[in-house]
């Protein structure tokens, strides 16, 4: 807040503060992962004006990196994208701007908005594939509303986790993570989608998704 209202992520000040703080954490905690920056398409990638910043903060999580492999060598560094939004937006070129021997890491958020799994276009994750190279890719939220008063629907979610396991087979994956375990509102109160997402309800009674999930969390880990 002490900064000039003009500053961007060129400022030297910002980023030696962002800098200072990225190796502060690093050194004190030794995270097994460090993310600079989550959802980051949503900020740039739909204005003018921040879209010039964005090469900005690529330069500045090079630089980052740098910083955090010195104090900390073993934690991986990565940032953060909306799939939701890039789809939409065709946004997958931010992906490419980054220099792949600086980032250890791709995540991803992922919640499409389809009335099913079978909607859901063949080949949705394609373009992460084809632009995150050597670099694993992480799903660091994945999830599927099961809206209250539907009767299909918590079906139809434990559908999307099958659809999910078929659609990212073979792909460098580092990790999954499903972000709600409980749904956060009870069902006669209006919540926004993401409250509707646990694999168990809000009184605690599991969904079919999640005897899936469980199942998948006994099984080893294979790269």
């Amino acid at each position: 807040p002490d900064l000039p209202s003009s500053t961007t992520l060129a400022s030297p000040e910002l980023r030696r503060r962002w800098i200072a703080e990225a190796t502060r954490i690093a050194k004190a905690f030794k995270p097994s992962y460090f993310s600079l920056g989550n959802e980051i398409d949503s900020f740039y990638h739909y204005d003018d004006d921040k879209m010039k910043d964005f090469d900005n903060y690529v330069t500045l999580v090079a630089e980052s990196y740098d910083a955090i492999k010195k104090v900390s060598p073993d934690t991986k560094v990565m940032v953060i994208f909306r799939y939701v939004e890039m789809n939409a937006k065709k946004g997958y070129h931010l992906i490419e701007k980054f220099d792949q021997e600086k980032i250890d890491v791709f995540g991803f958020t992922s919640y499409p908005r389809f009335a099913s799994a079978e909607d859901i276009p063949a080949g949705y994750y394609r373009p992460i594939t084809e632009r995150t190279g050597d670099v694993p890719v992480a799903f660091t939220e994945i999830g599927w509303e099961t809206k209250p008063g539907d009767p299909g629907a918590q079906e139809r979610q434990a559908g999307f986790l099958f659809w999910f396991l078929r659609e990212t087979k073979g792909m460098n994956l580092e990790m999954v993570v499903w972000p709600f375990l409980h749904d956060l509102a009870p069902p006669d109160k209006k919540a926004p989608r993401s409250s509707n997402c646990g694999l168990i309800d809000y009184y605690g009674q599991p969904k079919p998704a999640w005897s899936i999930w469980q199942k998948l969390a006994d099984l080893p880990l294979v790269k």
